[in-house]
């Protein structure tokens, strides 16, 4: 039985995206829950600003698109499995769309700003 589906990326293709996406989800839900955890735990300690936040995730997404580069190289010359590459990207992807969304609402946010009289 062919599990061929629309384009040619079949059903196994499309289950594991799916179980993947599903993994990517909890995985930032525990990061989201352990950083959540840790900024209760030193409420009472100075917080950074924005700005070193912003600068953080750029850097966080950096490295997440770097090592990604590096796990496809090394798939690519048999040294690595296709799941730990995959992994890598998916990772790297959701952290460079919620930077871009980042972006635009800072955009967004700016514009607003700019159209406010004085």
């Amino acid at each position: 039985m062919a599990e061929m589906g629309i384009g040619g990326g079949g059903l196994t293709s499309m289950l594991e995206r799916q179980l993947l996406g599903r993994e990517m989800t909890a995985a930032k839900n525990a990061e989201l829950k352990s950083a959540a955890e840790a900024k209760s735990a030193g409420a009472g300690q100075s917080t950074g600003s924005f700005l070193d936040s912003l600068k953080s995730a750029i850097e966080t997404t950096n490295d997440l698109q770097k090592n990604a580069d590096a796990s496809a190289k090394n798939f690519a010359a048999g040294q690595g499995s296709l799941h730990e590459t995959l992994i890598a990207m998916e990772k790297a992807d959701i952290s460079l769309r919620t930077i871009t969304a980042i972006r635009g609402k800072l955009i967004d946010a700016y514009q607003e700003v700019m159209k406010m009289p004085v």
